[in-house]
């Protein structure tokens, strides 16, 4: 049996203490009544994670929120190793709802998982089919997918709009402006 603590264990014990510290610091009287409620949202089997920090991980409403599952740590992946995508209803017991999967990710980003901006429904993250990369865009209510090519993008804060660079058209790699808003809506 191991002594060490598990990752959630680790996290959860240095989140507690990066607390309780800043509350005394502040002059609390009672550092424990300062903490705010702490709870996890996902459970084993798997790994839980959500990625990148300037991704929307929450919905509009802060009920539902993004993460992603694998079933190992401790190393790298693999081109064969597929990763789960999900959502976790806050306010129906943490429950989690698997939308998709990915083979395209990484530790630190995910797979670019996000709420689309300026949509209460949809989620988009990154993939790769057939050789190449795709986005799923994903619709939580009518639980439709769309899937579109993905080259490098850049969505804009409204959520209508990407930016690519692609080597398409003969002209070396240039930079491309897409209104997605018929395809997003």
């Amino acid at each position: 049996m191991s002594t060490h603590p598990t990752r959630r264990e680790f996290l959860y014990g240095t989140a507690a203490l990066g607390l309780s510290l800043t509350a005394v610091a502040a002059g609390a009287a009672e550092p424990a009544a300062a903490l705010p409620p702490v709870r996890p949202i996902t459970r084993p089997p798997g790994f839980h994670w959500f990625g990148y920090y300037d991704k929307l991980q929450f919905d509009p409403t802060g009920r539902y929120v993004l993460g992603m599952e694998v079933g190992f740590e401790h190393r790298s992946p693999t081109g064969d190793d597929v990763i789960k995508v999900g959502v976790i209803d806050t306010a129906d017991g943490d429950k989690w709802a698997e939308i998709g999967t990915s083979s395209a990710w990484g530790w630190q980003q995910g797979y670019m998982l996000q709420w689309v901006p300026a949509s209460a429904t949809e989620v988009l993250w990154n993939d790769r089919q057939d050789g190449r990369h795709v986005c799923h865009v994903y619709d939580v209510r009518t639980k439709q997918r769309r899937t579109i090519p993905s080259p490098v993008y850049t969505l804009s804060p409204d959520g209508k709009k990407v930016v690519i660079d692609s080597a398409h058209g003969g002209n070396g790699r240039q930079m491309y402006l897409i209104d997605i808003a018929g395809l997003t809506a």
